[in-house]
This record gives structure tokens, sequence and C-alpha cells, in this order.
């Protein structure tokens, strides 16, 4: 866990993971009893790479939040290929600024996790 900050209507832990080079999010059921939470992968060779991944799963979060992810349903194989999303203009506007505000609360620190990880990894390499 590197972070708990607020983004659209509820507040989210960041947590990361070394041994991921994607990411997913866990969503709002009450029945957990724990915060919706995002999973960043630091497992990339480059910063952009890792930071592409907290953008995607912020803003597929708050397309959830928002009520606008649909999914085929009656299908044998579903998978995350199948979502589908359908948004005005405003709402298109919500979701970004929220995401954006999200971001900018979280950027240092998992810029750093992943600094810290790739130096480590570096290290480790050449011994």
């Amino acid at each position: 866990l590197i972070a708990t900050e607020v983004m659209g209507w509820s507040m989210i832990n960041l947590f990361v993971d070394p041994n991921e080079r994607g990411g997913s999010f866990y969503s709002f059921t009450p029945s957990k009893k724990t915060l919706p939470s995002i999973t960043v992968g630091i497992g990339q060779r480059s910063w952009w790479q890792c930071f592409a991944v907290l953008e995607h799963e912020v803003l597929e979060a708050l397309f959830v939040q928002y009520n606008v992810r649909y999914q085929h349903s009656d299908l044998i194989g579903i998978n995350s290929a199948d979502y589908h999303f359908l948004m005005d203009h405003q709402q298109f506007t919500e979701v970004v600024s929220q995401g954006a505000y999200y971001i900018s609360l979280v950027y240092v620190r998992l810029q750093k996790a992943w600094k810290d990880y790739d130096t480590y990894t570096r290290r480790k390499k050449k011994k």
C-alpha cells in the first residue's frame, strides 16, 4: 500500500506489485468491508509504461463509479475485452478531471516506488 486518496466519491487504496507488469482494480462491493483498490505492476522496464497502467486503471475504476462501463452478457468467453464505455461529454469531463486529481495525489509516490524497484533490480543484475 503506497497511498489512500479520494477518487470520485470514494477513498481508493493504491498498491504496487513488483511481480506484475499490468494492473487491476477491485471495485465497490460493500460486502468486502475494505476500500476499493487499484494495483499497479511496477515490473515495467520504463516509467512511462508504469504510469500508463496507473492511468488505465484509474480511468476504468471511474467508469465503473460513474456507471458508464458495460459488458456483454450471456457469453461463454466473458473477459475484459467485452467492456464497452458509453458516456456523454459531461460524464467524460467529470471522469477525466477526477482521474487527473487522483493521479496528481499519487504520482510522486508511485514514481518513487518504481524508481526504488528499478534501482534494486539493476543492482541485483550487476552482481
